[in-house]
């Protein structure tokens, strides 16, 4: 078994044909070189070089081993190198979790700016409700998660990302639509589709709280699962929909998205990830937000 320093010994001799400048070359003197040549030639039972007055010259056996030893020392080399990059975050598997019309705008900005800093890491995605994200969290099956209502939640960080402006998505032909912007006291009248249904409280609680602070009880006439649900019962004429600014990106024929002037009302991004998680690939992309 040879070691990584005889290889370089066996390559210096190789590339300089001569043991007294391979000795120079590697800061030694020349018969500890010229043993360790001939233990590795002991060793593999093969003669490696033609010795002559002046130098010497590599054997085919020779040849073969120096392509071989050097093959090896750039696998080593490799290794040591993608090992400091998976230290530092460089390198490896990020698992993130999304809910909602994060994917449509903020998520995509985020993954693009991790990835213009970390372009060898691996990014994979996956739809997951609140308590989806929870439980993959604390089981470590995801890495983070990109959410917009969290409680507190023990050995769980939260952390703020956004804080996106609320628009009014009604039918194109819908009174409002004609409207520049709109107010929420404006609304009082509407008919109201809500999301998401489940993982309460949420951004339909959100909504819902905020009308009640314009002095009115908003008429929710169907609750949906998420804002793609909600867009398309809105270009049917069900009723409007406060959305995130990001849902603007969603294309629904028959959809208008109108600016909320109500200011009180924002929908907040969060990111949510194990307190003491260390994987170095998290921290990367944490230092990237």
């Amino acid at each position: 078994m040879f070691d990584m320093r005889k290889l370089r010994q066996f390559i210096a001799v190789a590339e300089e044909l001569h043991f007294g400048k391979a000795a120079i070359r590697l800061h030694m003197s020349q018969p500890p070189l010229s043993r360790s040549i001939q233990q590795i030639e002991k060793d593999l039972q093969a003669e490696l070089f033609i010795r002559h007055p002046h130098g010497v010259e590599l054997t085919n056996e020779g040849e073969v081993f120096l392509k071989e030893a050097r093959n090896i020392l750039l696998t080593v080399e490799r290794a040591y190198e993608r090992t400091a990059k998976a230290k530092r975050g460089e390198i490896g598997r990020l698992v993130i979790a999304y809910q909602g019309s994060t994917i449509y705008d903020i998520l995509p900005r985020m993954l693009v700016k991790f990835k213009s800093k970390f372009p060898q890491a691996q990014l994979d995605l996956h739809n997951m409700d609140k308590n989806e994200q929870l439980l993959n969290l604390r089981n470590h099956s995801i890495h983070i998660g990109i959410i917009r209502h969290v409680n507190n939640e023990p050995g769980i960080v939260t952390r703020t990302l956004a804080e996106e402006a609320v628009y009014i998505a009604v039918a194109d032909d819908h009174a409002l639509a004609k409207q520049k912007s709109l107010t929420i006291k404006q609304l009082e009248a509407e008919s109201l589709i809500v999301f998401p249904r489940t993982n309460r409280p949420s951004f339909a609680d959100q909504v819902i709280a905020e009308c009640r602070k314009s002095g009115f009880i908003p008429k929710v006439v169907q609750e949906t699962e998420d804002v793609i649900s909600a867009l398309v019962l809105v270009s049917v004429k069900t009723g409007i929909a406060f959305v995130p600014a990001s849902a603007c990106n969603i294309k629904i024929p028959g959809v208008s998205f109108l600016p909320l002037n109500d200011k009180q009302l924002s929908a907040e991004l969060c990111c949510i990830y194990l307190k003491d998680r260390r994987d170095p690939v998290l921290s990367a992309f944490l230092n990237t937000l």
